[in-house]
């Protein structure tokens, strides 16, 4: 017996996404990019992201995050203060 997969939701990609929310597709690979705070629900497959139309989790996030102009990114861990090394006294060969 075949077992065969069934979605309960449309698998979308970026460019149709962006066109039933009439907005560039730019604005939606940027909501979907690790350093977006609050990013697009998506599954990526490799280089493909892939968003599931109709689910809650999509809707959800659109209620929220419709109004927002831009994606707010997460904040960069503090870099470590490095000191520098000491300066090393080399011993003459004379001695």
């Amino acid at each position: 017996m075949g077992t065969t997969a069934t979605f309960r939701f449309e698998i979308i990609d970026s460019k149709k996404l962006a066109a039933s929310w009439n907005v560039p597709e730019s604005l939606i690979r940027n909501r979907t990019r690790a350093n977006c705070a609050y990013p697009i629900p998506h599954i990526k497959f490799g280089k493909y992201v892939r968003f599931e139309w109709g689910s809650k989790p999509l809707k959800e996030w659109f209620k929220v995050h419709r109004n927002e102009s831009f994606c707010p990114k997460l904040k960069a861990p503090a870099k470590p203060t490095l000191k520098p090394f000491p300066k090393l006294k080399l011993k003459s060969a004379s001695n």
